[in-house]
C-alpha cells in the first residue's frame, strides 16, 4: 500500500514542479481587447470612439484590439463605426446583429462572472 501512495506523491510533485516552472517562464498578458457596445440610445458613442482611437494610437493602456458590438444603432453611429474601421483596419472587429447568438453568449458569460 505504501508504494502506490509514494508513486502518486511523486507524480503530484512532478506536476506541481512543472506548473511552477511554466508559471514563472510564461510571459504575462500585456495587451487586452477593448469592448464597445453600440445602442441607439447611447449619445456618448462618438466620445467613446475618440477615446478608443486615442488608446490605439498612444498604446497607453496596452490596448491593441477593439471589439465593437453593434446590437442596434442609428445611421450616424454606423457611419462612425465604418470610418473608425477604415482608420484602424487591423485593430477593429465589429460584431453585428447577424451574430446575435454569439453576442448573447458573451453577455451571459460576463453576467455569470
Amino acid at each position: 500500500m505504501d508504494i502506490p501512495v509514494l508513486i502518486a506523491a511523486l507524480i503530484l510533485a512532478a506536476i506541481a514542479a512543472a506548473e511552477v516552472i511554466l508559471l514563472l517562464r510564461c510571459p504575462k498578458v500585456t495587451a487586452f481587447p477593448l469592448t464597445l457596445f453600440i445602442r441607439s440610445d447611447s449619445p456618448d458613442f462618438p466620445d467613446k470612439l475618440r477615446y478608443a482611437a486615442f488608446l490605439l494610437t498612444t498604446q497607453e493602456q496596452n490596448v491593441q484590439k477593439i471589439i465593437i458590438f453593434q446590437k442596434s444603432g442609428n445611421e450616424l453611429q454606423k457611419a462612425l463605426c465604418a470610418r473608425f474601421t477604415a482608420e484602424f483596419p487591423d485593430n477593429v472587429l465589429i460584431v453585428s446583429e447577424k451574430n446575435e447568438n454569439f453576442l448573447q453568449k458573451i453577455i451571459d458569460f460576463t453576467d455569470e462572472i
